[in-house]
């Protein structure tokens, strides 16, 4: 997965009236944080996606600010291949932990945890393959704050964000710096993972938290009933921001 830095924006798709989906479009977007002028979203075109999701994706335009973005389905993010958190389509709710990791980055840590190495070779086209699980569990380990050469302050942040023990993420440092392998990073993710309590607010902690960790830029939902545009993140302390 690149690193971004850009800002995006989440909203729900839903089925338009030929039968496709379609995301609702935004009245704002991040761009309206860069001064008091109101946005003026219109939709630019759709834009086909080889991996990700299955169904193009919306490309906005703010002709007050004159900016373009793309609009992401709940739980996939900027150049991600697959999602970040268990959502169903046009859902913002997730849960945590066991079967409901399939097809998430976050799967490739749970097998690593079991010891189950995906193969070296990719028979027939499969998305699982040892180079891919590498890389998810990559970052995963940062997304879950236990890299061990994470410096106190971020590891407290990205606990703050999971609403996680620190002490898990300390725990799981360790544990890698002492046996660096797959497995041992498999597990030290999952330690953390299982604290994180379902619910409706469990993509947000993962997006804000994978924003801390540099892996992408700052999320952005777009909350249709409200008519509002909310930044998703958490403070320092570990609360949630009004």
């Amino acid at each position: 997965m690149r690193k971004a830095r850009r800002p995006f924006v989440v909203v729900s798709y839903g089925p338009s009236a030929a039968g496709t989906l379609t995301a609702m479009l935004p009245e704002a977007g991040y761009c309206s944080a860069l001064d008091d002028r109101k946005c003026s979203i219109v939709r630019s075109y759709c834009r086909g996606r080889k991996t990700g999701p299955r169904h193009p994706l919306l490309v906005v335009r703010c002709r007050t600010h004159g900016v373009a973005f793309t609009l992401y389905p709940p739980g996939y993010v900027p150049y991600g291949r697959a999602p970040v958190a268990p959502v169903e389509q046009g859902d913002a709710e997730a849960d945590a932990g066991g079967a409901a990791l399939a097809d998430t980055v976050l799967e490739a840590a749970q097998d690593a945890a079991q010891g189950a190495a995906w193969p070296r070779e990719c028979e027939g086209g499969s998305s699982k393959w040892w180079g891919t699980q590498c890389r998810q569990v990559s970052v995963a380990t940062a997304l879950c704050g236990v890299l061990p050469d994470l410096d106190a302050a971020a590891r407290q942040a990205q606990a703050a964000a999971l609403w996680t023990p620190l002490l898990l993420l300390l725990q799981g440092a360790k544990a890698i710096a002492a046996a660096p392998g797959y497995r041992s990073r498999g597990q030290a993710v999952m330690a953390v993972l299982d604290r994180v309590a379902p619910g409706p607010c469990v993509l947000q902690r993962v997006l804000a938290a994978g924003h801390l960790a540099g892996l992408w830029g700052a999320p952005w939902r777009w909350d249709q009933d409200a008519r509002q545009l909310r930044r998703w993140s958490f403070r320092g302390d570990g609360t949630r921001p009004p």
